[in-house]
């Protein structure tokens, strides 16, 4: 038996013998001890009865909002860091305004400015790119710029191309700012970022500020929900 139920079983006793009393005339103190002892007798002659119906009780009894934001705050972590994940490991994140619309319901009970306004931002973002549609448009840019900088002769031996790219200073910047992503150090992506004026690289730099907007959003509703833990 567990203290809860204990709870409850000891709460029966005091109701059952203030019941009584007002029925009883007690005496002496023999017959307080044996009041006691019969009752005694019938609690342990009922426990398992007692049990089951305290089970019962409680099972129908609505469920704590302590313990419904703890569930909902266990389901907002996890969603979360499956949306994390995917913008920076999978190739495309087609149902990011699900995740962003289911968390938003789950976080209601939590009333926190900080994470309602993240949520508003994320769910005002146009354009979704994960970290690969970022990273394949930074190629794109990076091909576009050199065909316009190279002669003739150069672009008939693409693949001589190819292999002067791979040691491209452009290409270097961006495992910088891939690094930079991982680790959430936004401001020095954004310095980096601002090195990229060809006009080239504008649908790129778009695309990169919207997925460092929307990582750093969802870094502050997650670090907020971990503040509800108790």
């Amino acid at each position: 038996m567990n203290d809860n139920q204990k709870n409850y079983i000891a709460w029966f006793v005091i109701i059952l013998l203030a019941f009584s009393c007002n029925f009883l005339k007690i005496n002496n103190q023999n017959d307080t001890k044996a009041l006691f002892d019969k009752i005694e007798i019938l609690i342990k002659n009922n426990q398992v009865k007692l049990e089951r119906k305290i089970a019962e009780f409680r099972r129908s009894l609505p469920t704590e909002p302590k313990e419904i934001k703890c569930k909902n705050l266990a389901k907002s972590l996890l969603l979360i860091v499956q949306m994390n994940n995917k913008l920076l490991n999978d190739v495309k994140f087609s149902d990011f305004r699900n995740y962003v619309n289911e968390i938003k319901l789950l976080t209601l009970e939590c009333d926190s400015t900080e994470i309602e306004n993240a949520l508003h931002i994320l769910e005002n973002i146009e354009e979704i790119d994960t970290l690969n549609e970022v990273k394949l448009s930074f190629e794109h840019a990076i091909d576009r710029v050199h065909n316009n900088e190279y002669s003739l002769f150069k672009k008939i031996v693409s693949n001589w191309i190819k292999i002067h790219h791979k040691n491209d200073s452009m290409r270097t910047q961006w495992i910088e700012i891939e690094k930079l992503i991982n680790i959430g150090n936004w401001q020095d992506v954004d310095i980096i970022i601002k090195n990229f004026t060809n006009p080239e690289f504008k649908p790129w730099v778009r695309k990169i500020c919207n997925l460092i907007i929307v990582l750093e959003n969802i870094s502050i509703v997650y670090n907020s929900l971990l503040q509800y833990i108790p």
